[in-house]
């Protein structure tokens, strides 16, 4: 078990000069739950509140289960089962579209990042679903690939709302939040004067790090927009999950099942798994001012999470988790294999999903470049991008760290045309040429 005095180092060395000014870490197994807060201005307790980003999806995931698990909803009948109203570009998407695809980011929705405002009352999910959803062309054929997808978190949000008949701030507090004693709210639900850390984002070509309030809107509130939480709260409520409290073991054991995979990771229903002995799961989020993680152990009850107000907790959380963790025998994601070595010069050219166009260029020297541009509806902010120089790593792919950025971006294209020019490239989220 690591010492207070470990804990403090490792967010310390993590974090470094660009990282949140704050950290939360809390250790969890059994009875014994220990904390510690760090960081260059550690001025908050262990029951401070962050937003938690996309660890919402993990919660949003169970809220799905537990109507699986009442008998309200077949995780492979088609959307349009129960939204009937639900469609998309492609009629063949619209009809085999199902939530199994939806919790394995396996849709190929394009809107993956589309963070559309469309109000603060009680029906901004479904004006979001029908509004920007809905009729969006899809990337690749329902089923077929990962390509991580924000926008079908806020579906999955909305399938809640119309099952149970309440909007999904009140059915992740009913079914979540106070039958595990956590102290957190949705910011919609949230008591006066409760103890919330101040925000900060990273400038990545300066390295200042900004304080910083701004608030995603609340149409992406299940994919990680609203939920405030403390790093406390999250080992009770992975505690209580693995406690048989929310989830019957049957589901506990089919949401931790790999479904899906990609060249980095594998995945369940709705959560990050590492397919090894003892089997790991978890989930990062990243809200640009507030970052989190969460991980935990099924086999004997272990969970690490951390919570920020900046960049940094999943780089905090990796590092503490090469000794909580054990590495067993994983069996790690493996990219297809190719023959094809692709010249710098085939990639080059334009690449879109929505909201995001990227273009790859040689310069002098044959360096291959990628100049990015961000509609402000990804961002919620204006922001440009410097020209990132990227470096070969494989037949296939390309590397390249912003500065300051917490880890480097992978850059795979594939999908070769008869000419040998790649017709797609995926880093998380996958791309079109642009003809």
């Amino acid at each position: 078990m690591h010492t207070v005095a470990d804990i403090g180092e490792t967010i310390t060395t993590s974090l470094g000069p660009w990282g949140a000014p704050s950290c939360v870490v809390v250790l969890g197994q059994g009875a014994e739950v220990t904390c510690h807060v760090g960081g260059r201005q550690a001025d908050i307790s262990p029951e401070t509140l962050f937003g938690i980003a996309s660890v919402t999806k993990t919660l949003t995931t169970v809220l799905v289960l537990q109507l699986v698990a009442e008998g309200r909803l077949d995780l492979d009948a088609p959307i349009i089962s129960y939204l009937p109203w639900f469609e998309l570009a492609d009629p063949r998407a619209t009809s085999c579209l199902t939530t199994r695809h939806l919790l394995t980011h396996t849709s190929g929705i394009d809107a993956a990042d589309d963070f559309t405002d469309t109000g603060d009352d009680d029906g901004c999910l479904e004006r979001y679903v029908h509004d920007v959803v809905c009729g969006s062309k899809v990337l690749h054929s329902v089923g077929e690939r990962w390509s991580y997808c924000n926008a079908g978190f806020s579906v999955l949000g909305h399938l809640v709302e119309v099952l149970s008949g309440a909007c999904w701030d009140d059915v992740v507090t009913d079914s979540i939040l106070r039958p595990c004693d956590m102290g957190g709210r949705t910011r919609f639900r949230l008591a006066r004067g409760a103890p919330v850390a101040t925000g900060h984002r990273t400038n990545f070509d300066t390295g200042e790090v900004i304080a910083d309030d701004h608030r995603p809107p609340r149409s992406i509130g299940p994919a990680g927009s609203t939920l405030l939480l403390s790093a406390g709260d999250l080992v009770r409520f992975a505690q209580h999950l693995m406690g048989g409290d929310l989830l019957p073991p049957e589901l506990l054991t089919a949401m931790w099942k790999v479904e899906a995979s990609s060249r980095s990771r594998e995945q369940g229903l709705g959560w990050i798994v590492r397919s090894s002995d003892p089997l790991v799961v978890c989930h990062a989020g990243n809200a640009r001012i507030f970052t989190a993680f969460l991980a935990l152990r099924p086999d004997n009850g272990q969970v690490l999470s951390v919570t920020a107000n900046g960049e940094g907790a999943s780089l905090v959380a990796w590092a503490l988790s090469q000794s909580l963790f054990p590495q067993g025998t994983q069996r790690r994601p493996v990219a297809p294999a190719t023959k094809l070595e692709m010249p710098e010069k085939a990639a080059c050219g334009v690449y879109a999903r929505r909201g995001v166009t990227m273009s790859f260029n040689l310069v002098e020297g044959g360096e291959l470049v990628l100049s990015s541009q961000l509609d402000p509806v990804i961002t919620g902010i204006e922001e440009e991008l410097s020209p990132l120089p990227l470096r070969r790593i494989g037949p296939t792919s390309f590397s390249g760290r912003r500065p300051f950025a917490p880890l480097p971006t992978v850059w795979d294209f594939g999908d070769f045309d008869q000419e040998g020019r790649p017709r797609s490239v995926f880093a998380s989220r996958l791309a079109l040429r642009v003809e």
